[in-house]
Parts: C-alpha cells; sequence; structure tokens
C-alpha cells in the first residue's frame, strides 16, 4: 500500500536538527519569512527531532552541524534512516560548512536529500524550499489527477 500526498501535504514543515545553535538563528529568521514553511522550531536530540516528525508531521529536517564538530559523535546514516522511516516523503537538507564536491557528492550518496555549504551558498536556501515545494506540489497533482 503507497501512501497518497494529501493537497496540504505539499506544504512545508521545517524542523532544524542542530548542532550548532549560532547558524539556527539565521535558518530560522529565514524560515520565519517564507509563507510556504511552516516553521516547526529546532531539536537538538534525535528524539526529540523524532517526536516533531511523528506529533507534528515534521516534513523537511535541516541537520545543521558544525565544521568543528568532530567530538560530537554524528551518524548521517542513522539520521537519515530514522527520518525516512518515519516519513518516507520527507526531505533532509544538510547545512555544513566548507563542503567541497567529495564531500558533497558523499553525503548525496548516504542519502541527504540537498547538501548546503554554510558559508557559500546560505542565501541559496529559499530558493531551495521554493524549488521543494514545487515539487511536492506537482507530486499532489500527479496523485489527485
Amino acid at each position: 500500500m503507497t501512501h497518497m500526498l494529501q493537497p496540504d501535504e505539499s506544504r512545508i514543515k521545517a524542523i532544524v536538527y542542530d548542532f550548532a545553535p549560532s547558524n539556527t538563528v539565521k535558518i530560522l529568521d529565514m524560515l520565519n519569512h517564507l509563507p510556504f514553511v511552516e516553521n516547526l522550531g529546532t531539536v537538538y536530540s534525535q528524539d526529540s527531532m523524532e517526536e516533531k516528525i511523528i506529533n507534528q508531521e515534521a516534513n523537511l529536517v535541516f541537520v545543521n552541524i558544525c565544521y568543528k564538530m568532530s567530538s560530537v559523535k554524528f551518524s548521517p546514516d542513522q539520521v537519515i534512516e530514522r527520518v525516512k522511516t518515519l516519513n518516507p516523503h520527507a526531505t533532509i537538507v544538510l547545512c555544513k560548512s566548507n563542503i567541497g564536491p567529495l564531500l558533497r557528492q558523499l553525503y548525496l550518496h548516504q542519502g541527504f536529500d540537498f547538501v548546503v555549504d554554510k558559508v557559500k551558498h546560505f542565501d541559496k536556501i529559499p530558493l531551495l524550499l521554493k524549488e521543494i515545494l514545487l515539487q511536492r506540489e506537482s507530486e499532489v497533482a500527479v496523485m489527485v489527477a
């Protein structure tokens, strides 16, 4: 049985799963200025992230990690698996500083839907979200037709 997206499911409900709070303020501020995004706030643990996906039907997760976070164990595979298990239609955007082409490919191969370099492409996030919205709307239109 495949899950059919309902018309209101095309709306983006975003959370930020965060390891670097300094950048989160900028991301949340950006989300608040996009009328097609419902900002569900920030979570700092995987449990809280899962709760937002289940209870508030979050369908877009920003994974915001800092370049100097090597001391904190971050398992991209585990985060991706949990998000996709709870909501197979969710979009996962990795936000990280100083990503080269090889690292970008590695993260995309791991399963992130998008990888944003916070230093070079931070201002392109609204455009990316608009693309995600249009993609969701076209999927809904196809399923409704």
